[in-house]
Order: C-alpha cells, then sequence, then structure tokens
C-alpha cells in the first residue's frame, strides 16, 4: 500500500474538450469532469504571472484573489471528500505543473466550493503515483537520504527565459557555453 491513512493522491489529466481529475486514497478513489486544457491553462497562467510579481495595488490583488478562488473551483469542486485528507500528492498534467497548488491548499475556502481543501493540508508534487510508491520502498529500505529540486520549468522554445540565455551568449561569444 503506497498511501498512508489520511493521504490522498490527486491526479490530473487535462484533453482538449474536457478533462478529468482523479482522487486515489486508501480504500477508494473518485473521479470527476472537469473544464478543458485551455481553461485551465489559461487561468493557470495568470495566477502563476500573478504570483510572479510583487502585487501593487488593490486591484491587482482582486485579480489575484479572483484568480485563486477561480483555479480552486475549477480543480477541486469537483472532488468535496479531498478537504478530509491532510496529505494531498498533486500529479499535474500539462502546464498545469507550473500552478501553486500548495498556494491553493492553503487559501481558506468559500461557502459556494465546498470541494476546495483547507488551509491545514500538506500538498506534495509528484510526477507519478508510481514515483510515489517507488521513493516509500526506498526509504523502507534505508536508501541514503537526499532532495531533488525541479522549479519553473521551460515548456517551449519561445519561452522568455529561453531567448534571455541567447541573447547573453551572443552578447559574450567567447564564454564557455556550459
Amino acid at each position: 500500500q503506497i498511501l498512508l491513512p489520511g493521504e490522498c493522491v490527486c491526479e490530473f489529466f487535462l484533453n482538449e474538450t474536457e478533462s478529468y481529475v482523479w482522487l486515489v486514497y486508501p480504500g477508494g478513489f473518485e473521479a470527476a469532469t472537469i473544464r478543458d486544457r485551455a481553461t485551465l491553462e489559461s487561468v493557470c497562467l495568470l495566477l502563476y504571472q500573478h504570483c510572479s510579481v510583487p502585487l501593487s495595488s488593490e486591484e491587482d490583488s482582486e485579480d489575484y484573489n479572483s484568480e485563486v478562488y477561480t483555479l480552486q473551483r475549477l480543480l477541486f469542486s469537483a472532488l468535496p471528500s479531498i478537504k478530509h485528507f491532510h496529505t494531498v500528492y498533486v500529479v499535474t498534467d500539462s502546464k498545469l505543473s507550473s500552478c501553486p497548488f500548495a498556494l491553493l491548499l492553503e487559501q481558506h475556502a468559500s461557502k459556494d466550493c465546498a470541494g476546495v481543501p483547507s488551509d491545514n493540508q500538506l500538498c506534495c508534487l509528484v510526477p507519478s503515483a508510481s514515483v510515489l510508491g517507488y521513493l516509500r520502498s526506498q526509504r523502507a529500505a534505508g536508501a541514503a537520504k537526499g532532495i531533488a529540486v525541479f522549479a519553473n520549468p521551460v515548456f517551449s522554445a519561445d519561452d522568455e527565459r529561453v531567448r534571455r540565455r541567447e541573447t547573453v551568449r551572443e552578447m559574450n561569444p567567447h564564454r564557455d557555453s556550459s
């Protein structure tokens, strides 16, 4: 058994016309249909952009809060039992991996969004439930302790960070390319 009591895996699969979310926990699972890929990715991108810069006005703060609420509702309202778990392992899909799930889990749920997780949950992003099982088996086997951090991935060649790196190379052609 991979999951301990009080833990669940929340896995997303995004599709063009409709997407899916599964909540797997000891002794059961739930599945639901959620909005399409484009809708979820656009709301996620807006929230990510707001999280990347300081909020400069009350209007920015209102937009930010609206995006948090919208994304919470879109992702979690179809799974009301998610709020009963103290640890949520999230398996993302596509650009949803840039979604600040820990932030969504920390925000207080509004009354009309009953499925939104509570603010006392731990959020852990994992590549898959299989990886979680492997990591647990390694820990049980006494494997050496270590940590791997993956952050802010590049999804496309036209990403601004890729262009900035190319500009630096052009400005300093003799710099070591490592």
